[in-house]
Parts: structure tokens; C-alpha cells; sequence
């Protein structure tokens, strides 16, 4: 009887631990290690704006889908969200 409840405990805890594992500790770990160290708004040249109008640009790395993130619902935490995308982007398509 005893084991049996040891067991018990065990797999509780197993279970509490993976919860905070998954949880907790992705969204901790972007949130510290992706400081924003200005906040915005952001100036930019003229030379600057004029130069990324004339360029094709695209971001192909975006840690989104690795954590637990609804891309639909804004976040303050993390790069990809659709609310930005729609916000800050002339074109938007996922495929």
C-alpha cells in the first residue's frame, strides 16, 4: 500500500513538473532572453525608409510555432503575431 502511494505521488508531480515545464518556463525564457531594449515608436530616416522600399524583404525565422503562442490573439511576448502582421506588413499569407 505504501509504494502504491508513493507511486502516486510520484506520477502527481511528474505530472505538476511538466505542466511548469511546458507552461511556464517557455514563455519565462522568451521573455528574458528577447529584452526589448527600446521601446517603440521607432525613427527612421529617409534614406533609410527609401532603401527598404526598394527592396524585397523577408523574415524566414520566427520562433511562433516552437512555444505555446495563438497566433491569433496579440502578444506582447514573442515577434509573430497576426494582429503585427496585418498591422506592419503591406502583404500577410500563411500557407
Amino acid at each position: 500500500m505504501k509504494s502504491r502511494n508513493i507511486i502516486a505521488v510520484l506520477v502527481v508531480l511528474v505530472i505538476i513538473g511538466a505542466m511548469v515545464f511546458f507552461g511556464v518556463v517557455p514563455r519565462e525564457a522568451a521573455r528574458r532572453n528577447n529584452p526589448v531594449v527600446v521601446p517603440p515608436p521607432y525613427t527612421v530616416s529617409a534614406a533609410a525608409s527609401a532603401l527598404h522600399q526598394s527592396l524585397f524583404v523577408a523574415d524566414l525565422h520566427a520562433d511562433s510555432l516552437l512555444w505555446d503562442h495563438d497566433l491569433l490573439e496579440h502578444d506582447t511576448i514573442g515577434l509573430v503575431d497576426m494582429a503585427k502582421l496585418l498591422r506592419y506588413s503591406r502583404q500577410c499569407w500563411m500557407e
